[in-house]
């Protein structure tokens, strides 16, 4: 990883205090909470970003072909 940054935020007590033992429990050293909060975050952008080319991939079924205009001879299309 990079440089570490330093981040302040509002988070709700009941679940930072669950996400605080189970991340105590699982990583058992010093700095468990950093790592925990780093590995959530990884996971976030992760699923965010699958679920950005899922968005993309539904919304070029949707809208199919018909916008493009590739021309090709059916034998290019079936080349092996």
């Amino acid at each position: 990883m990079s440089a570490k940054r330093i981040i302040t935020t509002a988070i709700d007590r009941e679940i930072e205090s669950e996400f605080r033992e189970l991340a105590m429990k699982i990583f058992r050293k010093k700095g468990y909470y950093s790592r925990a909060l780093e590995e959530a975050m990884l996971e976030w952008i992760k699923k965010r970003k699958s679920k950005d080319i899922v968005l993309r991939a539904l919304s070029f079924l949707e809208t199919g072909l018909k916008g493009k205009k590739w021309k090709f001879k059916r034998e290019e299309a079936h080349e092996r």
